[in-house]
């Protein structure tokens, strides 16, 4: 892992299991995780732009099905 933290942008409304779909701002893919894994990005413009909680779910989200 390089140290630089992935940013998302949040695609739609959390569903009943709390999961919402994300893309992924580097490249485009989207992919589902849970809402809870996410936090909104320092200094961003856009309340949509979130990045993860903590280093582990960096590494949680690097393994999801990017599509």
């Amino acid at each position: 892992m390089t140290g630089i933290i992935d940013r998302y942008e949040i695609l739609d409304e959390p569903d009943g299991r709390g999961h919402v779909t994300v893309k992924r701002l580097a490249d485009g893919k989207t992919a589902t995780c849970k809402a809870s894994w996410l936090k909104p990005v320092p200094h961003s413009e856009s309340p949509t732009h979130v990045m993860p909680r903590s280093r582990t779910k960096a590494l949680r989200m690097a393994m999801l099905n990017w599509e």
